[in-house]
């Protein structure tokens, strides 16, 4: 079963880059371990039955080197606001992913931080 429809995907890079992985040379099956993900995901993405997330965007480029800044000049499709947000999103959570293995893997520091930003399982979205 694909995953639930979100609000934010990246489905009109599909083609794209599947073309782009082509003229690369590269199989479906290379262009996936290349990007870390999946084979199965590929006839997902390419069947409509899975959106392609921020997520998987960041890794499909990724296993292309792809830089992310320049696809939307090369394909001529701009990035909504919610697409860049959240592209801008998970390059923050990239840069901090060394003092978030700490925080996590210490719940007392985790349940101080909580509390100092006042966040609560009802603040969250």
């Amino acid at each position: 079963m694909g995953a639930k429809k979100l609000d934010v995907n990246f489905n009109a890079y599909w083609n794209f880059l599947k073309g782009l992985a082509r003229d690369k040379g590269l199989g479906k099956g290379e262009w996936m371990a290349a990007s870390g993900i999946s084979y199965r995901r590929y006839s997902e993405f390419d069947s409509g039955k899975r959106d392609v997330t921020t997520f998987y965007f960041i890794h499909l480029c990724g296993g292309l080197d792809v830089d992310l800044t320049l696809l939307p000049k090369i394909t001529g499709k701009p990035y909504t606001k919610a697409q860049q947000a959240e592209i801008d999103f998970f390059k923050q959570v990239k840069a901090q992913l060394p003092f978030l293995r700490v925080l996590l893997a210490d719940p007392k520091m985790l349940s101080a931080s909580k509390r100092l930003v006042g966040y609560t399982d009802r603040t969250r979205k």
